[in-house]
């Protein structure tokens, strides 16, 4: 075990645990865009960088191992500005399109903005365009809402084995597409519209049915199988518009089939 300390407060460690783990498990927030427990340390987002006492860097609190006695202060001026300005290069690519967008209200980017304040707009802005964005029967893809987080690609690779998705070009005309530019081919489980962290990709069926803060959320067990899955069902007027995996909860862990 690791004994460290977050914003004045001793916290306690698993051995390989990242700075981002450490906090979360003591209930201590950082802000991220790329993180996810079941995904390899990434560090593409640069929103969890994190001072540590005596080091004159900042490091990204995601992918840097929590160390005996290391001191981390995760809120100061130095580090809200340069939140600020990660979040500002992010909306130059990113459409103002919250009134249309199926994930307004639940979306991680439009709380960070609202939470680090209104942008200065200082950067020449530049939409991204796909070719051909995903428009298949199950899911949608948008890039131009897309802020290239990855972790749609990785959790298809990483956690389900299947590598569907990539990110095809480089610079500012890098997209997320289906592997080698070809047509989408997977179990359509939705594992890449749930991690999404904007409304990049989004569950075709459940567009424009209802708006989030009018879907009330019941946990329930899928029947279909012996398996068992725990399943969070997102209800509108007793009827049923969307089905999700509930992480943390049963045998499934917040995955599901594709079925």
């Amino acid at each position: 075990m690791i004994n460290l300390t977050i914003n004045g407060k001793k916290v306690i460690a698993e051995d390989g645990a990242t700075i981002l783990e450490a906090a979360l498990k003591h209930k201590i927030y950082i802000p991220n865009l790329c993180a996810d427990k079941r995904l390899r340390p990434y560090g593409g987002c640069r929103l969890c960088l994190v001072e540590v006492k005596d080091q004159p860097r900042l490091f990204a609190a995601c992918s840097t191992p929590a160390g005996e006695g290391m001191e981390v202060i995760t809120e100061t001026p130095r580090l809200r500005k340069l939140r600020q300005t990660v979040i500002e290069l992010m909306l130059v690519h990113h459409p103002l399109d919250c009134p249309e967008c199926d994930k307004a209200g639940e979306c991680d980017l439009q709380d960070l903005a609202y939470e680090y304040g209104k942008p200065e707009g200082r950067f020449l802005r530049h939409r991204k365009e796909a070719a051909s964005d995903i428009r298949g029967p199950l899911i949608e893809l948008t890039s131009r809402r897309c802020i290239l987080c990855g972790k749609c690609v990785r959790i298809c690779e990483e956690h389900q084995g299947r590598a569907a998705l990539g990110q095809i070009g480089r610079g500012f005309e890098t997209v997320i597409q289906p592997a080698f530019g070809e047509i989408l081919e997977c179990d359509y489980c939705g594992q890449c519209v749930d991690i999404c962290p904007t409304g990049a990709i989004l569950s075709k069926p459940y567009k424009f049915t209802a708006r989030s803060w009018f879907i009330e959320e019941k946990d329930t067990t899928c029947p279909f199988c012996g398996v068992g899955c725990t399943l969070t069902l997102g209800m509108r007027e007793g009827r049923i518009l969307r089905s999700r995996g509930k992480e943390g909860v049963g045998v499934s862990d917040g995955n599901l089939c594709g079925r």
